[in-house]
């Protein structure tokens, strides 16, 4: 299956997520220290989470458009 990403988040009516996704907000103090890889970070709610709590967040995406 073969999917448009760029597309998809084009298409996103409103503004993207604020928020981290909620098992990361209840873990986040479990991952280990050490930088941090986000691959499909889509808009990325979870890395803007981690680094502005002090870790190193290093993400990837598929899609220009998300990034």
């Amino acid at each position: 299956m073969s999917h448009d990403w760029d597309a998809r988040y084009r298409d996103k009516r409103g503004s993207p997520p604020r928020d981290p996704h909620q098992l990361l907000a209840s873990f986040w103090t479990e991952i280990p220290q050490g930088p941090i890889l986000d691959i499909a970070m889509g808009t990325g709610q979870d890395s803007i989470f981690l680094a502005t709590r002090g870790r190193t967040v290093y993400g990837l995406d598929r899609s220009e458009e998300a990034v």
